[in-house]
């Protein structure tokens, strides 16, 4: 047998052996695959049984969006992307040799009231380029029917006063002082109608967060620019809907 061949074996090995089904923390679901060269690490919680299908579709969309099987099903998810992100970094490691591949992928449960609950998940994947990739991703689910809060929690009617809301939390996010100044940091000319968030809204204790992943409206340096807008800014822009999920 081949050294590539033995190799392979091992990590599928260690792929059984550490994933999801050996959890012995029923509010989470594991994998890992960790050695010199390799590593994989894929972190989530449990939710209630109610929200498993959401939380999972929504896992899937960022881990990759090509499960086939039953989105609510956490511990096949979780070990269908650690043995495919293992299968991606092993190849990387054949082009690239010599220089250790990881990726990781944690969530957590960050806020939860009577009407919703909030995960966060973060992401980082190191092939040894000149920069890693790292992601912050949030969600809001609405605990009664599951619904995932998104952009539409803004009025329509209200688009140019969260435009210009947007505007003045980067400003503070770049510690900038007019729109100028700002247009010179971002990858626009258009302040004015600048482009919502890839990533959707999510709520905390303290207001609704916004954030730009890396190079989506700034060079890597910039970091992912967002902000924490308080809910008494932001409640006038709101549907009234989303005004009905809001902390008391």
């Amino acid at each position: 047998m081949s050294r590539h061949s033995s190799f392979f074996i091992l990590l599928l090995f260690l792929s059984l052996a550490c994933g999801c089904s050996e959890d012995k923390d029923a509010s989470m679901v594991n994998f890992l695959v960790d050695n010199d060269s390799i590593t994989c690490q894929i972190s989530v919680p449990v939710p209630e049984s109610s929200l498993k299908m959401p939380f999972g579709e929504w896992l899937d969309e960022l881990l990759g969006g090509y499960y086939t099987g039953d989105a609510g099903d956490l511990d096949a998810l979780v070990a269908f992307y650690g043995k495919s992100i293992t299968d991606t970094l092993q190849a990387r490691l054949r082009e690239m040799p010599g220089t250790p591949k990881e990726y990781e992928a944690t969530a957590e449960k960050t806020y939860e009231t009577e009407q919703f609950v909030t995960y966060n998940l973060s992401t980082y994947f190191g092939i040894g380029g000149a920069h890693p990739t790292s992601g912050e991703y949030g969600v809001t689910f609405r605990k009664n029917d599951g619904r995932r809060i998104t952009w539409d929690i803004i009025r329509n009617d209200q688009l140019v006063a969260f435009n210009d809301l947007l505007c003045e939390e980067l400003e503070g996010y770049f510690n900038v002082k007019s729109s100028a100044q700002l247009e010179k940091l971002l990858a626009t000319d258009r302040v004015f109608d600048l482009p919502l968030p890839k990533t959707p809204p999510y709520f905390t204790e303290e207001g609704v967060v916004f954030v730009y992943q890396q190079y989506e409206i700034a060079a890597y340096a910039c970091g992912m620019p967002g902000s924490t807008i308080p809910y008494d800014r932001i409640k006038p822009l709101l549907t009234e809907w989303a005004k009905k999920m809001l902390p008391k």
